[in-house]
């Protein structure tokens, strides 16, 4: 046993310490970056809202409208496009994926119905669905883009290609959930516009429901992110 411990030769301390500096440094380093890239996107949406509220931009008087056209008719659909067409979906490992978008299901479908049966219960039909729809919409927007990309490529940078899991969610994103979104907010539009009509109500209905339909399908087919 003695010879045996004494042909193997013991690591020497400042090593093992020197190993333990290089694996804190490289945590602290995607710390930092994740913590630089987090500092960046919160600075940017405190900009805009400081802008908004100090009246440098009012959305009443139409300042906004060049930037939500540019940015959604334009850069938002342009992006997304990239993102899809440049993605290496045949590495993706679609279990992933599919857990993810479950688990979105999930907790959209359960915020939905939670929301319309049990917040402002006694409003109605059409603004308990217009409500129901909004908090759904905010707990599945998991916005891949702005923050998804940064802080994936923060953490992990070229030591794995995470990038295509984030484009994976995208495409199912454009092709599934936003569609659903759309569909029910036209549905909760058509709901209340019915519940504030005071005279007519049952011939509106009837007149009304082939109109929904069609006005569904053509928002969903006109959008520019699908």
């Amino acid at each position: 046993v003695s010879a045996a411990g004494s042909a193997t030769p013991c690591a020497p301390p400042g090593n093992a310490t020197a190993g333990t500096s290089d694996g804190g440094k490289e945590i602290l380093s995607a710390t930092v970056r994740l913590f630089n890239t987090l500092l960046v996107t919160l600075v940017a949406v405190g900009l805009g809202f400081a802008t908004v509220r100090l009246k440098f931009i009012s959305p009443e008087r139409g300042d906004a409208r060049g930037f939500g056209f540019f940015i959604g008719q334009v850069v938002f659909p342009c992006l997304v496009f990239k993102t899809v067409a440049t993605a290496t979906l045949g590495d993706v490992d679609w279990g992933v994926l599919l857990a993810c978008t479950l688990g979105k299901a999930a907790v959209m479908a359960i915020t939905w119905c939670s929301t319309f049966f049990f917040y402002q219960s006694r409003s109605p039909k059409g603004q308990r669905t217009l409500n129901a729809t909004v908090f759904a919409t905010f707990v599945m927007a998991s916005d891949n883009f702005a923050i998804g990309f940064p802080v994936v490529q923060a953490l992990y940078g070229e030591q794995a290609d995470m990038d295509t899991y984030i484009q994976g969610n995208a495409l199912i994103g454009s092709l599934l959930f936003i569609p659903i979104v759309m569909i029910l907010f036209t549905i909760g539009g058509a709901l209340d516009k019915h519940d504030k009509a005071t005279t007519g109500l049952d011939e509106e209905a009837r007149e009304g429901a082939l109109q929904l339909i069609s006005n569904i399908a053509l928002k969903v087919a006109l959008n520019p992110v699908i």
